[in-house]
């Protein structure tokens, strides 16, 4: 029986291939808006995000009726106060979404960025997708040297800027995490030191320290652990990284950019880069 109808349908259609091809254009479009949609759906509201626990994440806003705002970002200052008073959340971090421009060798380009506290990666259970992140906590000692190098001043993770010059110093847990233990701030110079362990190597060319790619050339200067100059190749068998323990490096260098937390230790308007095995 249902061969007569399709046989059927078949010969209406070759009859009126005008409206048949109206008819067929409507429902590819019927159900190609509705294949879209459902892949909207599913991916904000349907499918879980790409954290452990992640029915357990919430989003805090603030909200100001007398200026109509029924979601405005938190001040820094509510955020502290939030951690202070939670009894409710594991953690409390907190992101602000802003651009930066990048300055390529053709063109600028203006990229999506986001500034985060340093619990930011913890809080959500992820790590990030480049490089390695940096655990500060109420231990780590921030210092700023911009106005008295002699003695420093205490310093807050809001109060640095997108290209200062960093010395930092962080080991390694048994967890493998980074652990920062001193973030200064130096004065204006294009020199920076960073110390810490390092974590992989590309030989004679990069090694990650502290997490911070470290990039060497022909021009950079190698030194032993008891200060004397060794040639590349010396150094970084001494290095031994993997699969021994991670050895402490000091690198000093240009920071190229900080949002790529790259070290140039071969650019420099004043010395060749440096790179020295040694402790803190």
């Amino acid at each position: 029986m249902w061969l007569e109808d399709l046989k059927f349908a078949l010969r209406a259609l070759l009859k009126n291939p005008g409206s048949s091809l109206v008819v067929i254009a409507i429902l590819a479009l019927g159900i190609g808006a509705n294949t879209a949609i459902f892949s909207v759906v599913d991916a904000v509201l349907l499918k879980p995000l790409p954290y452990p626990d992640a029915t357990e994440l919430v989003v805090i806003w603030e909200t100001n009726a007398e200026l109509g705002q029924d979601r405005d970002g938190p001040a820094p200052g509510n955020v502290l106060d939030w951690r202070e008073r939670n009894q409710v959340f594991t953690g409390i971090a907190a992101s602000r979404q802003e651009s930066i421009t990048y300055l390529g060798e053709s063109e600028a380009l203006e990229l999506p960025s986001a500034r985060v506290t340093a619990d930011f990666f913890p809080v959500m259970g992820t790590g990030a997708l480049l490089g390695r992140t940096m655990v500060i906590n109420a231990d780590t000692v921030l210092r700023d040297r911009l106005s008295n190098a002699d003695q420093p001043t205490a310093i807050t993770l809001d109060e640095l800027n997108l290209a200062d010059r960093l010395e930092v110093n962080a080991y390694r847990d048994t967890s493998g995490n980074l652990i920062a233990t001193r973030v200064e701030r130096t004065e204006v110079d294009p020199l920076v030191v960073v110390k810490g362990p390092a974590d992989a190597k590309m030989p004679t060319t990069q090694l990650t320290l502290a997490g911070f790619d470290v990039t060497t050339g022909p021009d950079s200067l190698y030194r032993d652990a008891s200060g004397n100059l060794v040639d590349a190749v010396s150094f970084y068998d001494a290095v031994l990284v993997p699969p021994a323990a991670a050895t402490v490096v000091h690198a000093r260098g240009m920071v190229a950019d900080l949002t790529a937390d790259v070290v140039d230790a071969t650019r420099s308007t004043s010395t060749i880069g440096e790179l020295e095995i040694g402790g803190y």
